[in-house]
């Protein structure tokens, strides 16, 4: 313990440490721990957070939330990572924002933390959130806990007017993605919700290949007849001929509005 609480000693001897005691004895404390989190080394906040998880003790949960806040991205993720090992029930509020961090890592892992608290402190806050990022990543945790027809459809309304503002290529697609979860897990056909899919179908054509692939995927699933014409003049285009292989094998699902003269088009391009 003296080894693991001495800051002047390598990052990398404190952890080692810290195994040690875990593996052989006496355990660290959670008390221990809870100074630990608050170390310079983010090393050993590290591994303090993750001994957290593994000691689950209610006043851990306390020090893992602060760990939440931490400026190392690799404390955030281990801290989320301990919450939902240990199944703690924290507050959804702080987690919201990591959500958007910029560490992947994180957003996904605060995702899995929102997850098994119980959806009714959270449903309202996602659902509201003025964060693109956010939104996104929240309504994937809805539609994993909760992929009912109400939630799918609040989620849908909410990402329709996200639509309307300015969006990042990033954001646009992970938005088009969220759609689809939303669309699969709840099992809403493109006909429930057509002002969606008018609203989808004037994006296409649009002006990077992988919001044309997602949009186009999306809009075949939603049997979207509008994009037929330019579906087709995107196949006689000089578009990138893996994009327009993309884009044929997708017309195939869209099942009706088609002229015989199209289906050829179609046809041709196939042979």
């Amino acid at each position: 313990q003296a080894v693991a609480a001495n800051p002047t000693n390598k990052a990398e001897d404190r952890v080692r440490a810290l195994d040690l005691l875990q593996l052989y004895g006496p355990f660290p404390s959670v008390q221990y721990l809870i100074k630990l989190v608050r170390d310079e080394q983010p090393a050993v906040r590290r591994k303090a957070a993750y001994l957290l998880g593994i000691h689950a003790e209610p006043t851990g949960g306390g020090a893992l939330m602060l760990c939440l806040r931490d400026p190392d991205p690799t404390v955030r993720r281990q801290a989320c990572e301990s919450l939902v090992r240990g199944a703690f029930l924290p507050p959804p509020e702080p987690l919201l924002p990591l959500l958007a961090d910029t560490d992947r890592a994180v957003a996904f892992s605060a995702r899995l933390v929102l997850e098994q608290i119980p959806v009714e402190k959270w449903k309202r806050l996602v659902l509201e959130a003025r964060e693109n990022r956010v939104f996104v990543l929240g309504s994937l945790a809805l539609m994993r806990v909760s992929p009912d027809r109400d939630t799918a459809m609040a989620v849908l309304a909410r990402g329709s007017r996200a639509l309307k503002g300015q969006l990042s290529d990033p954001d646009f697609v992970d938005l088009l993605r969220t759609f689809q979860v939303a669309l699969e897990r709840s099992g809403i056909k493109g006909d429930e919700v057509a002002a969606l899919r008018t609203q989808l179908a004037e994006e296409y054509p649009a002006g990077e290949f992988r919001m044309n692939r997602e949009l186009l995927r999306l809009l075949a699933y939603m049997n979207a007849e509008s994009i037929i014409p330019r579906l087709v003049e995107y196949l006689r285009s000089d578009a990138p001929q893996v994009d327009k292989i993309h884009a044929a094998m997708y017309a195939r699902f869209i099942t009706s509005g088609w002229t015989p003269e199209q289906k050829l088009v179609v046809l041709g391009f196939y042979e």
